[in-house]
């Protein structure tokens, strides 16, 4: 049986910020469909809810933080977090993150290669490089989107560290005109530290 001074020891030893939120809706989430409140039903009261206002339209955001730091093992200690953004009520945007294994499913950036602009659409993208991490219309005021062009911007994000411990972020942007075709396709690669 634990003593009662180890059994302190070991639960102190996990903190969590923010409520734990299930990220298994993320792929359900549907641009111009999704409901604040199903988004409520799905992902539970958000952290942060704001009004942003720009020339285009308002918006409400919700944004959902959850960080779990294990100092016994921090292999797992992680994060998630989510912003859903709303026009008229309805899914304008969304980006989700996380530092989970498994969390964000598989993508394969590469795929970014045989994506071709005036013929793919977005089932090709996503068998070619998996689900992405966040779609927004334009406009939003998701700020990471701003690199990219298009009706629908799709973003796909990858982490990769390198033998030296520095890390590079790659962030791919593809754009869909109206009918829902690729037009456009940014990516950008940068060393973190």
């Amino acid at each position: 049986m634990l003593s009662l001074s180890l059994l302190t020891i070991l639960v102190g030893c996990v903190t969590t910020k923010g409520r734990n939120f299930n990220f298994a809706h993320v792929n359900s989430l549907q641009l111009g469909q999704t409901t604040k409140q199903q988004a409520l039903e799905m992902f539970g009261e958000p952290k942060v809810e704001k009004e942003v206002t720009n020339d285009f339209n308002d918006f409400t955001l919700f944004q959902y933080i959850f960080v779990e730091i294990n100092s016994a093992r921090p292999q797992d200690s992680g994060a998630r977090l989510m912003t859903l953004e709303f026009v008229d009520e309805k899914l304008n945007g969304y980006y989700y993150s996380a530092t989970y294994e498994g969390d964000l499913g598989t993508r394969n950036l590469g795929g970014r290669k045989r994506i071709n602009r005036q013929s793919s659409a977005h089932n090709d993208v996503i068998r070619e490089m998996g689900q992405p991490d966040g779609k927004a219309y334009y406009t939003t005021t998701l700020q990471i989107f701003d690199e990219g062009s298009g009706e629908e911007i799709w973003i796909y994000n990858q982490d990769t560290r390198k033998e030296d411990n520095s890390t590079i972020a790659e962030k791919t942007l593809i754009g869909f005109d109206r009918d829902g075709v690729v037009d456009n396709i940014t990516s950008s690669k940068t060393k973190v530290n």
